[in-house]
């Protein structure tokens, strides 16, 4: 029986794994803005060493939440993002 439910579920995301292996990432929420999806695909990076530290994404929001488009649209606190 265990051994059943370990092959249904390799076999259940096994597609996945190869979307991922492919270089595949998750498409975009239709309401997500595209510089916050651009950070997001940096944060996916296959090369880990090509991915932005907490530091680097921390300094995007920042920007981000500076930008007059953002301003009162999205709650950037950056003051609490690392507590």
């Amino acid at each position: 029986m265990l051994v059943q439910s370990i092959s249904a579920a390799a076999e259940e995301f096994t597609p996945v794994l190869t979307h991922v292996r492919n270089g595949g990432t998750p498409a975009k929420p239709a309401y997500c803005p595209d510089p916050l999806y651009k950070i997001m695909q940096l944060c996916w990076a296959y090369e880990r060493e090509q991915r932005p530290t907490f530091a680097d994404i921390l300094s995007m929001f920042e920007k981000l939440r500076d930008k007059i488009e953002f301003q009162g649209t999205y709650a950037f606190n950056t003051s609490t993002m690392l507590k």
